[in-house]
């Protein structure tokens, strides 16, 4: 979806065996180690902290009979590349199953849009920089410079 884009594509799944942390894990991950193979990606959340904006989103996913996440937060998440953005929208089910909903950011309505554009349009600080450990790296012995001669 982020490489092709296609503004009518949306994606409905239910996933069992997870939770929200499971997800949000997941997707901090492919945005710190660019596993996905598209240019420039980009994650970034908004929490969802507000149970009337939880029961929009419900109301907007047709999801019923589901209450406000208490043991992990409730997010939105927004995942851009150089060609495309998406909307990617987890909610949890019960203990152990989440609905996602995957939409392109332009196919989503105003009120969620608007949540992407305040959480752009926010001040970064110092705090907001996430340092990596040196020992996480890949190590960079494995590779063989472009001008190195064996």
């Amino acid at each position: 979806m982020l490489k092709y884009p296609n503004q009518y594509q949306v994606v409905e799944e239910t996933l069992n065996h997870i939770d929200l942390k499971d997800i949000d894990i997941y997707l901090e991950k492919i945005g710190k180690d660019q596993d996905l193979s598209v240019k420039n990606l980009s994650v970034e959340s908004i929490t969802i902290t507000d149970i009337e904006k939880f029961a929009q989103i419900c109301d907007y996913l047709q999801i019923n009979n589901v209450k406000y996440p208490l043991r992990n937060p409730q997010k939105i998440y927004f995942i851009e590349s150089a060609e495309s953005a998406i909307t990617f929208i987890p909610i949890e089910l019960d203990d152990r199953s989440v609905s996602i909903y995957i939409e392109p950011l332009e196919s989503s309505p105003d009120w969620i849009t608007e949540l992407w554009a305040t959480n752009m349009d926010k001040k970064k600080s110092l705090e907001d920089i996430e340092f990596i450990n040196p020992r996480d790296l890949p190590s960079r012995s494995n590779k063989k410079h472009k001008n190195y001669k064996n």
